[in-house]
Parts: structure tokens; sequence; C-alpha cells
């Protein structure tokens, strides 16, 4: 655990293991870092990490300990800790990734090299860059995201990436390189950084909680049926104690690509029928996972209630109970004697450490190992040969990057897609490509090697336009040097791409790279498919200010974003009405969240909604919809007092919604219905009656009327006493006869004992209650809908019933500030010119955007701050239970619960 002393703050510490693999020895080999170290790796005898804004090295002596400290790569942010660099690996092209946070509440992210190199990445975003293991050659390879915490390679060289949320989905990626994702970076919808628009990038929402694993495994203690190539992702979990989803989750990967419409990661992966790991130790929070010598796995634990720091971190060891082959033991020494036909063979082995150390050798054999890594990758399949492709681009020379080429002609597709991005690179191209390149002012592309010609590359790669596979033909067309060429063959790639993934990769890099000609083919066209490219090349090139912008400028790119916006908008104006539910049900969630005073077509297709006698999902819409006094007519309100004294109901469930519904209206005349109601003998209709009572305050004739049977229902229902008071009282009734109701429990006093009667009554809880007092309590400050983009002073709770215990849940009602989320605090601004704001704050820029529920941002220079202070109270009212039965909050609480990630 840290020291007490200031000298041995955020150390870096090596575990030393006996031969049982159990723990003997720790020794501190770095100390006194001002923050946290987030990433480390380790590679050829140094060591990689990165502490908030400095990337850095050390060198490993031979007895263990740290040396000679170099900084690689430095931001000139200085961002809020946790948000600054992430974490480092050493990538199968031997080169540092590194993993960058957003920057919300300071300078962009600001990185220059060791040799002077500099990117910048756009707005407030976080993404990724590379670099050489010096820290020279800084690329960008994707910006736009929020939390890359997780990372890792498949062995074709694509990049997957977990991006965890607050105010973003949480995502996981087969990132395309290049792309900017959105997030801070580009004024996106939540549903499009979720990829739910037409127009989105291809992601996999990955549900509520932290990804902070994301590894596709290929060592060699787990059998390879079901294990090798699978990806294990493990969930942090969600804030607060005991969230139900600290999880490691297995995926495994698919013989062909799944259809889009199916659940998978990236079309190529399907989630495992049970969890990799489960653990009942409510602290256990899984942080880390990397491979261990003899192919088993390391799994690194926060051990928390949530993200504080209590000093007990733990780190297990995975094993699977099996023989394990005896060539798959690791032998440093072995290793060290074998001559490089042996290495070649080694190359292949299952267990990772062996393909380490074996590509070591070849590396450092240099031109004496070419010819049989060549020779590997024409005879080898295609792991075989991407390992051979790896080692022969790490010798970083012309002839090891000829001998490359051997992989063009490989039967497997993943490998000829892999070479020609390989040989892209080796011919000067940035990652990002050479788009990057042509808008890069400060000359990082004069100081990269090149070790193949790139006309040479496009004469080998010309026929590959024709290749059966959509990605070889992408990555064939990219490296093209005619424009034109490089055009007409991702339009060609487009005629044989069916997976989201490909199709949207090509109008990403036609935004990048095509002319009007050719846009304006794709866009005027009948081809859904083309015009659908066609939008999402338009998007990038306004993104990116290409020459093409100016063009598409006042093109319509909201197609399908806002459908049901554009339903009312069809009906308001007698020109649909729509035969669908789903158009209905789109057409009425829409009305329900930005309520309007209805015209007499709105009237009618309310009405129809309302009486429908088929689709009782519509009817329940139509009855929330219905809710809203902006839209409560003399006609629907008559409307819905029709239904309710009609004899019988296609849906008798839905009684009690249409009960709540009336008891929201403002006419009061209709007491016969009241009556009904507390005569009624279920108690479910009773608090249905009691909960539409309290939706405002009655005129004394009104309670008058219902008095009589109001007071025998309270009497029928003695174990309801707490909500009778509540309701007559908040109705206006006088105290007198207030007293003559039954007298409600004594409540208790302390936060614990009450926390334990509201659990004793969750199982008599209901969701449909729950949400009423919701929309009426909690609506304002959050959102239930997972595509919300309105700005709420608390979090998105779409997803919140798939992970967290109601112990939580009623916590944190009874003590909201106790737990407060990450990104919502409030923040107090005063200004150089005496003002004052308060509002939670985001930094674009130069500027700070100050934002409050229902109101206009407030936008403030940086320079003109005089001072800024975080409020440690929770923007949630302290007392708010204080209002509500504890039945009520037991109703409550069941409704999150039924949150789980669907509107």
């Amino acid at each position: 655990s840290p020291s007490q002393d200031t000298l041995t703050l955020n150390p870096i510490k090596r575990l030393e293991l006996d031969s049982s693999g159990r723990l003997s020895k720790v020794t501190v080999v770095a100390q006194g870092f001002a923050n946290p170290v987030m990433g480390l790796d380790i590679y050829r005898n140094k060591l990689y990490a990165t502490c908030l804004n400095e990337l850095f090295s050390m060198d490993i002596e031979p007895d263990g300990s740290l040396s000679n400290k170099q900084v690689l790569v430095r931001d000139a942010a200085d961002p809020w800790n946790p948000f600054g660099m992430y974490r480092v690996a050493v990538g199968p092209d031997a080169k540092l990734w590194l993993a960058m946070a957003d920057h919300p509440d300071s300078k962009p992210v600001t990185l220059t090299g060791s040799d002077g190199s500099r990117i910048r990445l756009r707005g407030q975003s976080g993404g990724f860059v590379r670099c050489n293991l010096d820290g020279s050659d800084l690329q960008l390879v994707v910006q736009g995201f929020r939390a890359p915490f997780a990372f890792d390679f498949d062995p074709w060289g694509h990049l997957w990436a977990i991006s965890n949320g607050e105010s973003s989905p949480n995502i996981y990626v087969d990132v395309i390189p290049g792309m900017d994702y959105g997030y801070h970076s580009r004024q996106v919808s939540y549903a499009w950084l979720a990829g739910k628009t037409p127009l989105s990038p291809p992601v996999t929402e990955m549900g509520s909680g932290a990804n902070t694993v994301a590894m596709h495994y290929y060592s060699s203690m787990f059998p390879s049926d079901p294990y090798w190539g699978s990806i294990l992702i493990a969930n942090w979990g969600s804030h607060g104690a005991f969230p139900t989803n600290r999880t490691v989750k297995q995926y495994l990967p698919q013989a062909a690509p799944l259809p889009d419409s199916m659940p998978s990661l990236g079309g190529l992966f399907k989630a495992a029928t049970s969890t990799f790991i489960t653990s009942s130790d409510s602290m256990f929070r899984p942080v880390g996972m990397t491979y261990a010598p003899d192919g088993g796995l390391y799994l690194a634990d926060w051990h928390g209630r949530d993200d504080e720091s209590d000093a007990t971190g733990r780190i297990f060891k995975l094993t699977h109970v099996g023989h394990t082959k005896k060539s798959a033991l690791y032998n440093p020494e072995a290793i060290a004697r074998a001559d490089i036909q042996q290495l070649c063979k080694l190359l292949v082995n299952p267990n990772k450490f062996i393909r380490a150390d074996a590509r070591e050798y070849l590396v450092n054999a240099g031109a004496g190992a070419i010819p049989q890594l060549e020779q590997l990758i024409e005879k080898g399949n295609a792991f075989q040969s991407a390992q051979s492709i790896w080692t022969l681009s790490e010798i970083q020379d012309s002839p090891a990057a000829k001998a490359l080429t051997a992989g063009l002609t490989h039967k497997d597709a993943r490998i000829r897609a892999l070479t020609i991005r390989l040989l892209r690179q080796a011919s000067g191209e940035a990652i990002g490509g050479r788009f990057f390149d042509e808008a890069d002012s400060s000359g990082n592309r004069g100081r990269r090697k090149v070790l193949f010609d790139p006309a040479e590359l496009s004469t080998l790669t010309s026929p590959m336009l024709q290749d059966p596979d959509p990605e070889v033909r992408i990555e064939a067309a990219l490296s093209q040097q005619s424009i034109k060429d490089l055009q007409r063959g991702l339009v060609n790639a487009l005629s044989i791409a069916s997976s989201k993934r490909h199709r949207y990769q090509i109008g990403f890099e036609l935004g990048r790279y095509c002319d009007a000609e050719t846009i304006s083919s794709l866009h005027d066209t009948t081809q859904p498919v083309h015009y659908k490219i066609a939008l999402i090349a338009a998007q990038t090139a306004l993104t990116e200010k290409t020459a093409i912008a100016e063009l598409v400028k006042d093109w319509d790119l909201t197609t399908g974003e806002d459908m049901g916006k554009e339903l009312i908008a069809q009906i308001e104006s007698g020109n649909k009405f729509p035969e669908h539910a789903a158009e209905r049900i789109t057409a009425l969630n829409w009305l329900e969240a930005n309520p309007r005073t209805p015209n007499a077509d709105l009237v009618k297709f309310l009405q129809a909604c309302l009486n429908d006698s088929l689709e009782y999902l519509v009817k329940g819409a139509a009855y929330q919809v219905a809710r809203q006094k902006l839209l409560q007519t003399d006609t629907i309100q008559q409307t819905v007092l029709d239904i309710l004294q009609s004899p019988g109901s296609a849906f008798p469930f839905l009684r009690q919604e249409l009960l709540y519904t009336a008891g929201s209206f403002s006419r009061q005349e209709n007491t016969r219905i009241w009556k009904d109601m507390f005569n009624d003998s279920t108690e479910a209709a009773i608090l249905t009656a009691l909960r539409a009572l309290r939706e405002q305050k009655r005129e004394p004739a009104f309670i008058n009327e219902i008095w009589t049977e109001g007071l025998n229902a309270a009497k029928r229902f003695p174990g309801l006493a707490e909500e009778f008071q509540f309701a007559f009282k908040t109705a206006g009734l006088d105290e007198q006869r207030l007293k003559q109701l039954p007298a409600a429990p004594q409540r208790p006093l302390h936060k614990e004992e009450l926390s334990k009667k509201i659990l004793s009554d969750l199982p008599k809880g209901s969701a449909r209650r729950g949400k009423w007092t919701y929309t009426q309590t909690c609506l304002v400050c959050h959102s239930h809908k997972t595509d919300d983009e309105t700005f709420r002073l608390g979090p998105n709770l779409s997803t919140i019933g798939a992970s967290s215990q109601p112990s939580y849940l009623i916590e944190s009602i009874l003590e909201p500030s106790k737990v407060l989320k990450t990104g919502y605090q409030v923040e107090t601004i005063d200004t150089k010119d005496g003002k004052s704001y308060s509002g939670q704050t985001e930094t674009k820029g130069n500027e700070l955007i100050i934002r409050n529920n229902g109101k206009e941002p407030v936008v403030i220079p940086m320079n003109q701050i005089n001072k800024r202070a975080t409020s440690h109270i929770s923007p949630m009212p302290e007392g708010l239970y204080h209002d509500m039965t504890i039945r009520e909050m037991a109703d409550l609480i069941a409704y999150l619960l039924s949150l789980k990630g669907s509107n």
C-alpha cells in the first residue's frame, strides 16, 4: 500500500514470484510521481509508462531496477486526473500505441513527440496516437472518443477499442483508422455516438458500467476451443455499491460474419452462453488483464465499493486446469539457443511469450531471417503468415518490405488486406491515411522512413481492385497513386460490401478523397445504399473541410435521425396518418417528449390512438401523451372519460393507466369515476386513485363529493394509511377530516432503517406506478431514453436497472450527495467583471460553457474567469423522499430496476 511519505507517492512496484507462482517479494522500483501511473508495458528490457500528461520510458537493469527516465511524448494540456493519458502498449508493429482521454476541463489534447512531431486532437476529444519506440514519428490513429481505457489488436492489424461514457454511450469499436467518432469533437447526437442512426459509424453499445479490459486471447493455457481468438471483456461495473455487472465476458469468433441485425461485436464475435468470470465479492472490480508466461492470465482487481481509492487492490492468477503441451512451456534459455529455422517454427507457437522471444531473435538476425520468413508467409495458414508479416515489418529495411509482397497472393483475404495496409505504411503513408499527411502543416511526414516505392505498390495492387473480398478492395483502392483510381476503387468495393463497417469505411474514405462528380453520381441515384454512402461521405467532408464541403453543405443529413418529429409534422399538415403501430408509437413517444398545442388533425390522430382496439402499446402510449397539459383539449379529455365509462375493454390491464390519466385532467365535474375507483375491491385500483388524486389540488366541492367513498376505502385498506394521508392532504382536505383517516405508521427516523423498510416493501412495488412518480419527480434532471440528447443535470438512467442493486438506488434517493458520479458536479464560476454563474461546465477551445436545465448555455472566455469552485453537493435536492410514501419509493425503485436499455 502507498506510504504516507510524499516521496513514495504513486509508486511502480515489481512483484517477484517463487517457483510455485506465489508472491515472494515486492520492490518499489520507481516513485514520487505527482499523479498515478496509469499505463505500463514492458518491451525489450524497457518499461513504457504514462502519467497524466507524459509518456516516458525507463531502462530495466539486470537486477530489475529502473533507470534513465526519458519523456517520449508530452501533452501541453494539464488535464484533470484521470482524464489524461490512459494506457500504453507496444503493438504488433513494434510501435507505441497511446490511449488519450478527452479533456473536458482543459486545453485540447496537444501532443509533442521526441523528434518535435506534433498532433492536436479535434475539440476536447480523446483518441489514440502511435509513435516509434523512441517517441518519434507521432501519428494520429483515431479521435472523437471519451474514455478509451481498454484496447487490443487482432492478428490482422485491427485496433479494437473500448470508450467508456458518462454523457456518451459505452462503446466497443473495430476502429476505422483516421476516423472521428464524434465525442467532444463535432456536433452529433447521443444516438449517433451509439451507432443508432443511419449515418453513424459502426460501434457496439456495451450497456452500463465501465469496460476496462478488451483482450483478444491468443496463448496456450486455455483450450483453443473455445478460447483461441476469442475476446475477453471486463466490466468494472456501475457506480455505487454492489452493482450486478462486475464481470468478465467471453465473445466467440464466428465462422462467417453475422448480419448487422444480430447482437455481436463488429459482426464477427458472439457472446458465449456462460460468463467467463463472476464474483460474489462485493468489492470485486476488474481493471486490467495480461498474459502470464505459462499461457494463463493475470487479472488486476481495483477492489473497492466505488471509484474511491482505499489501497486494497488485488491481482489474481487465472489458470485452466488441464494438460499443457511441453512444446508450449516457456523456456527462454532454449529459445536463445534456437537457429533461424527453429525460431520460425516457434514464431507460431500457441504461447505468446515464446512467440515474442522468437520474434526478437529473428528481428535481430535481420537479413539472414528474411528468406525463411517470406517462405512462412507463402506456406503458412493465416495466423502463421500474420506472425511472419509482423516480424518482417519490424526489421524496418527495404529487403524486408519487399518480402512482405508475398502476402499479396495469400489465400486468406485477411492476410492480403494486412499486407497492403503495412506496405502503404512502408511507403511513407500515415496510419490514418495520406489525407492526414496532406493536411499536416507540421512536417511530420518528412521525418518518416520510406521503405517501399508507392508507385510500385500502386501497380502491384491494381489487379486487387477486383479481389473477391471487400476489405482487400478497400485497401487496394487506398494504395492507388491516382485519386481517380482511388475513387473508382472505393466505389467498386461498394458493389460487394455487405457489412456496415465496410460500407461506412467506403463512405468515410470517399468523403476525404472523392470529387464532385463521384459524390453527385452516388447521391443522385435510385440505389438506397449508394445514396446513404453519399450522405456518409458528405458528413465526413463537412467535418474534415474537404474540397466537396461547399457542394454538400446544404444536403439534408438528418435522414432517419428524427422520425417522430417528421411523422408529427406530416400528421399536423394532414398529409399522413400512420398506418403501422411502430410509426404511431414513434410519433407518440416524440410528442410526449415535445408536447405542443394540437391542431385538429393532431387531435384526430390522438383520438384514434386512444381508441385503438388492436394495439395495446399504441393505446398505452396515447394515455401517457394525454397527461401532457398542452395536449389536454376538451376533446381529448372527453375521449378519455368516455373510454373510462364504456363497458369492458379489449385491454383491461391498461385501466390503471387510464385512471391515472383521468386524474391529471383539470376537469373535475365527473366525480362518479372517482367514487367507482374508491369502491373498487382491489388494492391496485385504490392506489391508482390515490396517486391520481395527488396530481393537483382539488376544489372543496370535489373533495366533499368523494369524501365518503374515500374514507370507507381507507378503512377497508388500513395498510395504505400513509397513502391516504398523503393523497388527501395534497388534494386539499381540511385537518379535521384528515384526522378521521386511519393513522399512518411512524416512519423510521434514521435513513438506514428507512432503507430497510423500503427494501421490505419492494416485492409489492409496481414499475407502472413507479414511472408515474419518476415522471413527476425525476424527469426534469434525468432521462430514461437511451437516445435522449437533451441536456440534463443528472445522468441518463436508461440502463441503470441492468447493473444496480436496489440498496444502491435507495441510497441515491435518501443520500444523493454520498456518491457523486464523475461529470455531474456543479461548478461556481466567478468572472473578472464581478458576475457569478453556477452549473455543469464543459471546456471547448478557449471558452467555458455553463449549462443548466431549461436555460440557454452561458459561454465565458477562459481568460475572463477569476475563480472556479466545484461543489461536492449533488444537484439532486436533499429530502425528496419526504414527499413520497414508503410504498411510492418502493414503486420508484421497481421502475428504475426495470430500465435495462430498451426504449
